[in-house]
């Protein structure tokens, strides 16, 4: 499943996948995250390839809905080198959002209402 989190924008750096076995939000993209900081230390996460690569920073991800902030991801990890943008059903849903699946569509609901829509 996939969508964007910038209107208009043909730029697979801004697409997300919605990823069921994912543990934590990751990005590869540092210009997708706010509100940054460093980890202490690096943390090891491993892909679906099995590849370990490094986290180093986390921040949020602002989600977008015609040009408006409909959901915050909070610990998003920037993993270098991470060619896709994950959103983990695990993490967005301990955070506080719902998160739904029908048919070829995911639905994202955020604590304040606003809805993102998604598809294979």
């Amino acid at each position: 499943m996939v969508f964007s989190v910038a209107d208009a924008m043909a730029n697979s750096n801004r697409d997300w996948i919605v990823d069921s076995g994912a543990t934590s939000c990751m990005t590869g993209h540092i210009e997708n995250l706010v509100d940054v900081h460093m980890l202490d230390e690096p943390r090891p996460r491993t892909v679906a390839s099995g590849e370990t690569m490094l986290s180093t920073s986390v921040g949020k991800a602002l989600l977008l809905r015609d040009g408006y902030e409909v959901c915050v991801m909070q610990d998003v990890l920037y993993v270098k080198g991470l060619a896709l943008n994950l959103v983990s059903v695990e993490a967005v849903s301990h955070n506080g959002m719902e998160i739904s699946f029908k048919g070829v569509s995911c639905v994202i609901r955020s604590e304040n209402g606003m809805t993102l829509e998604a598809s294979r």
